[in-house]
C-alpha cells in the first residue's frame, strides 16, 4: 500500500496535482492541512475530481466524510488519546457507515497494545524525517507486531525495500514527493518501487505459505497478473490452502504455459504436483512436460517418489525425449531405469 500525504502547507495549483497523483495511480491519499479551516477543506475538496474522493481519507472535520463520500478517516494521535473511553463509539460511528477509520502511532508498543481494530495505523519515524528537521529515525521493526502497519519518516525510492523489510505492509509518503523539484515525477518512481517489492513479497508469501500476509496485500488491489504470478509459486512449492484461495480469486493455474507445475516438478514438490493434477492439469500436459522434467529431478534428488507417482498416474512414457531417455542412460539408478522399462513392457 502506498500513501501519500498532503503537504501541510498550502501549495500553488495543489487541487490540480492532486488529480495529476490519482491519474497516475494513486490509491489513498491523506488529507492533512492543519491550518485550514473547514471551509479550506471544502474549497480544496470541490476543486479534486470527484472520481477520487473514494481514495482520500480525511485528517481533521471528520463530518466532511459523509458530506463529500470520502473512503475514510483518519484519527491523528493526540486526538485519539483525548477520546479516551469514547474513542470506540467515534471509531463505530464511523465504521458503521462504510467508512476506514486509521490512526497515527510514534511508539510500536503503543500501536500493539491497542485494542481498536483500525484499518491500517501509520508509525513513524522509521527513518529521519525529509519534511521535518530533526526529525530522527527509529528503526522501528514491526514484524512481530501482527497487524496492518505503513511505514512512514524518511520514506523515499532508496528506503523503501528497507521498509518493507522492518514488516511493514506499506508507506507513507510526504517530503519525498512534496520536498522534490517535480512532485509527480517522484511519486512515479516511489510508486514504481513500490510494486516491485509488492511483486516480490507476493510471489514470496505465496511460496511460502503465508496466507494471512498474501490476504493483506491482496486486500488492497490486485491484478489477474498479481495472482497468477502468486499462483505459480504456491504451486511451485506445494502450498495448497494459498493456491485454493488464489483460484478462487480467478488465479489461472494453466498462466505461463503451466510453469507452477513445472517448477512443482523441478523442485521435486511432489504435492505441488499432485494439488495440479487435482485440479484438472493433464499428466501429459505440453507433450510429457511433466515427466520428462521429473526425469531430472529424479535423478538429481537420487529419488523416485516423483517419478513414480507420475507414472503411476498414466503418464505416457512414449513422450520421453531423446535427451531424458540419454539422461537416464548415463545418470540414471538401475531402479530408475527399471521403472521405465517395465512400463515400455506393459505397454
Amino acid at each position: 500500500m502506498l500513501i501519500v500525504l498532503t503537504s501541510e502547507r498550502e501549495i500553488e495549483n495543489e487541487a490540480m496535482l492532486l488529480n495529476q497523483l490519482f491519474e497516475n495511480g494513486l490509491e489513498v491519499l491523506h488529507l492533512r492541512k492543519p491550518t485550514f479551516s473547514i471551509g479550506g477543506y471544502r474549497d480544496l475538496l470541490r476543486d479534486v475530481d470527484k472520481q477520487y474522493y473514494q481514495r482520500i481519507v480525511i485528517h481533521q472535520f471528520h463530518d466532511l466524510c459523509k458530506e463529500f463520500k470520502l473512503k475514510g478517516i483518519h484519527i491523528q494521535e493526540q486526538p485519539r488519546i483525548d477520546l479516551g473511553d469514547q474513542l470506540f463509539e467515534y471509531f463505530q460511528l464511523f465504521k458503521s457507515e462504510g467508512f476506514s477509520v486509521s490512526s497515527s502511532f510514534h511508539e510500536p508498543e503503543v500501536l500493539n497494545a491497542c485494542t481498536i481494530k483500525f484499518d491500517y495505523h501509520l508509525l513513524s519515524p522509521v527513518f529521519s524525517s525529509i519534511s521535518k528537521q530533526g526529525y530522527k529515525g527509529r528503526g522501528f521493526d514491526v514484524n512481530h507486531i501482527d497487524k496492518t502497519i505503513i511505514g512512514m519518516g524518511g520514506v523515499n525510492t532508496e528506503t523503501i525495500h528497507k521498509v518493507y523489510e522492518l514488516g511493514y505492509s506499506g508507506v507513507g509518503v510526504l517530503g519525498g514527493i512534496w520536498n522534490s523539484e517535480n512532485s509527480i515525477e517522484s511519486f512515479k518512481l516511489i510508486s514504481k518501487e513500490c510494486n516491485k517489492v509488492r511483486d516480490f513479497n507476493l510471489e514470496l508469501l505465496s511460496g511460502d505459505g503465508e496466507l494471512t500476509k498474501l490476504k493483506e496485500i491482496l486486500s488492497d488491489k490486485y491484478t489477474q497478473l498479481d495472482i497468477d504470478n502468486a499462483l505459480i509459486s504456491a504451486v511451485a512449492y506445494g502450498k495448497k490452502e494459498v493456491a485454493d484461495y488464489l483460484i478462487s480469486l480467478g488465479g489461472d493455474i494453466s498462466y505461463g504455459d503451466y510453469e507452477g507445475v513445472y517448477y512443482a516438478v523441478h523442485n521435486n514438490e511432489l504435492e505441488g504436483v499432485k494439488y495440479a493434477i487435482s485440479k484438472g492439469v493433464d499428466i501429459n500436459v505440453n507433450e510429457g512436460m511433466i515427466l520428462n522434467a521429473a526425469i531430472y529431478t529424479t535423478i538429481q534428488a537420487k529419488c523416485k517418489e516423483m517419478l513414480k507417482w507420475i507414472l503411476e498416474h498414466k503418464a505416457s512414457v512414449e513422450l520421453l525425449t531423446q535427451d531424458s531417455k540419454d539422461l537416464l542412460g548415463k545418470y540414471g539408478t538401475k531402479e530408475q531405469q527399471e521403472l521405465i522399462n517395465s512400463l515400455y513392457i506393459e505397454n
